[in-house]
């Protein structure tokens, strides 16, 4: 590792091409691109089926949270060895992370239920019991 010593400086010019082709230039950027792509992006929206729209790009705070709460889940159901992870496809117990992920989860849904009909509370409240109740027969499972 060299050592810039005193009264020397060195200069860099820092160019970013990537993406750009051998030997081609990056244009500087056109305001009517910008319109041109929130048009494309509105136009590929509008061809979308509403609830994938929405798990793609959401509109709300609870639909991010409702989200959260499902991945939650899947990381807990992944980390008490019930099912293979969506990363590696192998089954392991983690049942810490998998307690950590159903607290969090809980922590959500504290704050979902006041905006959620009965319905889904019922149904969220059925989520995070089946996840306890699991993790403590998965838990003794394993101790035994």
């Amino acid at each position: 590792m060299s050592e810039n010593k005193p009264g020397s400086e060195e200069e860099f010019e820092v160019v970013d091409r990537r993406g750009a082709a051998k030997g081609e230039q990056e244009e500087p950027a056109d305001p009517g691109d910008a319109e041109a792509a929130a048009q494309a992006a509105k136009e590929a929206a509008e061809e979308l089926p509403p609830e994938l729209l929405e798990v793609l790009a959401p509109s709300s705070v609870e639909s991010v949270l409702h989200g959260a709460i499902g991945n939650l889940g899947r990381l807990a159901w992944e980390h008490m060895g019930l099912v293979a992870s969506a990363r590696t496809g192998e089954i392991a117990t983690d049942f810490a992370g998998a307690r950590r992920a159903i607290d969090a989860a809980e922590e959500i849904a504290k704050l979902l239920r006041p905006s959620m009909p009965p319905e889904g509370v019922r149904n969220l409240d059925t989520l995070l019991s089946d996840l306890k109740v699991n993790l403590v027969k998965q838990e003794q499972k394993a101790s035994s």
